[in-house]
């Protein structure tokens, strides 16, 4: 309500002269000021009278609302002066002088935006928050979330004002400037090249092929995606962060040290779920002994066609997220899970997957349990 006032006052103030703005091209109105929030920037006229107007509209909003402006927090800019003078006139308003460029809202004003360089505030600026010490204190889902926050609405509100610079070598539009070239391929650039390329890179944490697909609920997806890098908490993990536990050794079988990989496909009773899954499936025998191992088969296996490999990966996903649950249910409530149930909940599991997110067919229960990859 307060902001609105000033609005009213700088605008009458405008059209009786007292306050000169500055004038948009080709015909538009004049412009004197823009407000955000609690945000104020003044435009007009380089001249005494505009700067001592401005100061006596700021004293009397202060009278009439009582919200008095930090002068010490402002600052004045003088475009095409010299700095001196800029120095003089923002002495008697009590304002830090200043030049272009400088940080309005969190954007540089006056720079030129099509040098790398100057992007760099904005780049330190994802960097600040998605920085180590925050992530350390967040679950695994509300890492997700705040990655998804800050990629999603920082690039958003800063690519709405400005164009980013084009990357030489690297991205670039072609000479007909209707498609993308790419030095990662010889043809037209596509996202999913950019995808498939991160996927098979020799990274640390990306290496190898890993498919996501909206089929399958995103928590089994990163939940698979951990197991296979080991980093989900096992007894054996839980004890290398210095947790207290009772033992490390396989709660099911009691013959190994519980990782990942024993814990979701060597364990005998992980194995009996497997063997089970591949006569439903029809597609012979798995031989992996690795959480790895399961998804790089799947990644090999020739299915003809794009849904059926992803249909595929739905139970290989889903049989990871219920033989996890099934060994917990047995560590914390003393259910011993039998192997031939875990398999009727996944067979209920993926179907529900497919069947609600696949929207192109309609499968039914019957055809499902008789042949999972052949219904599609």
């Amino acid at each position: 309500m307060a902001m609105e006032g000033l609005n009213i006052a700088m605008k009458e103030a405008v059209e009786k002269g007292i306050f000169k703005g500055i004038s948009i091209p080709n015909v538009g109105p004049p412009l004197s000021h823009l407000f955000y929030a609690d945000d104020a920037i003044f435009l007009g006229e380089w001249s005494k009278h505009n700067i001592d107007n401005l100061g006596r509209i700021l004293r009397c909003f202060y009278v009439s609302s009582g919200l008095q402006v930090n002068f010490k927090k402002s600052k004045v800019v003088g475009i095409g002066v010299i700095n001196r003078e800029v120095e003089r006139w923002a002495a008697p308003l009590g304002c830090e002088p200043t030049s272009l460029p400088f940080s309005y809202l969190g954007v540089l004003v006056g720079a030129n935006m099509n040098l790398i360089k100057n992007w760099k505030p904005i780049v330190d600026k994802f960097k600040s928050k998605l920085s180590i010490w925050k992530t350390k204190n967040l679950s695994f889902g509300g890492r997700i979330t705040l990655a998804k926050v800050v990629l999603g609405n920082l690039p958003n509100y800063y690519l709405s004002i400005f164009a980013a610079p084009t990357v030489h070598d690297v991205i670039r539009k072609s000479p007909t400037g209707d498609t993308w070239e790419s030095d990662f391929c010889k043809e037209k650039y596509y996202v999913a090249m950019m995808r498939t390329r991160i996927d098979r890179s020799p990274h640390l944490i990306c290496d190898g092929e890993f498919p996501w697909f909206k089929w399958v609920p995103m928590k089994v997806l990163c939940f698979a995606w951990r197991s296979r890098l080991g980093r989900i908490l096992t007894l054996l993990a839980l004890s290398r962060r210095n947790v207290k536990v009772d033992s490390q050794w396989c709660s099911a079988c009691i013959s190994r040290l519980e990782t990942s990989d024993h814990l979701l496909v060597d364990c005998p009773f992980a194995d009996h779920v497997w063997r089970n899954l591949e006569k439903w499936c029809g597609i012979g025998m798995i031989n992996a002994n690795s959480v790895r191992g399961i998804i790089d088969e799947g990644v090999r296996l020739k299915m003809g066609s794009n849904r059926k490999k992803k249909a595929l990966f739905s139970i290989l996903y889903g049989a990871l997220w219920a033989i996890w649950h099934a060994m917990n249910d047995r560590i914390f409530n003393g259910d011993i899970a039998d192997p031939i149930k875990v398999v009727d909940l996944i067979k209920s599991m993926t179907f529900l997957w497919v069947k609600h997110r696949y929207g192109k067919c309609s499968i039914n229960w019957g055809d499902w349990i008789g042949s999972p990859l052949n219904c599609l």
